[in-house]
């Protein structure tokens, strides 16, 4: 039986802020693998995390991509959350399963034999001071719901005296990080929401949350000159199914 939970925003948030840490090479054991199932792999390449946070109910998830020198890229599968930032360098061993429904194939993690973590000086860090950011809101072809406009957006994200992603931001940093930059539509009450070129299913088998960044980039491109942002969040509007 299909129960449908309440409504409920899912900021996709495309790159961490990210504060000085230090290099760090360590093996793990991740997932058992059944050497039968099939042939053990092993790829070097370069993380991108994808943040999700669910205001309303009060969680947080992350989803781990790989992207090689060849440029094979996979969705990586782990056991659970390991202190992996974007731009960190990795050797895993484990098994490839072939996704043909979706842009990424997925990586099953046997073993992690290495991560190099990026490092930069207080000078050179571009995650610390001014991140300029944009902001999409977003809805789907099946779900054209617009549940509140670009300047309450724009509060939620931006604000310092709301409890906003901006304000977390700036504290946890202590100062040394913060965002400026803008919402997209802008002045939803007459232009709306941009409508994707996908359907609410396909957050799950069209790509995730590659499929929609690559759908809300498209959307907003009349509009936005990206090259003039560090970091874009995506905001959409989706009801929650389970089994």
């Amino acid at each position: 039986m299909v129960k449908i939970k309440e409504s409920m925003f899912l900021l996709a948030i495309l790159s961490l802020i990210l504060l000085n840490t230090a290099s760090s090479t360590y093996i793990n054991p991740v997932l058992p693998v059944n050497d039968l199932e099939t042939e053990i792999k092993t790829v070097t390449g370069t993380f991108e995390v994808i943040i999700y946070e669910d205001f309303y109910n009060k969680r947080t998830w992350k989803e781990y991509y790989l992207r090689t020198e060849k440029e094979e890229q996979y969705k990586i599968l782990l056991d659970k959350e390991y202190n992996i930032k974007s731009g960190d360098i990795a050797i895993l061993n484990g098994i490839i399963i072939e996704n043909p429904d979706n842009e990424w194939d997925e990586f099953k993690v046997s073993q992690i034999t290495n991560i190099q973590t990026k490092t930069y000086s207080r000078e050179a860090n571009p995650n610390l001071e001014e991140q300029s950011t944009v902001v999409l809101l977003t809805n789907f072809q099946d779900d054209l719901s617009e549940p509140i406009n670009d300047s309450d957006a724009w509060t939620q994200i931006f604000s310092q005296t709301y409890e906003s992603v901006n304000k977390w931001i700036t504290e946890v940093s202590y100062g040394k990080a913060f965002l400026t930059g803008s919402v997209f539509p802008t002045d939803t009450e007459t232009n709306g929401w941009y409508t994707l070129n996908l359907n609410t299913s396909d957050l799950c088998n069209g790509g995730g949350f590659h499929g929609v960044k690559n759908a809300a980039i498209e959307a907003a491109d009349n509009d936005v000159n990206f090259q003039n942002y560090k970091r874009m969040f995506i905001m959409v509007y989706i009801i929650t199914l389970w089994k």
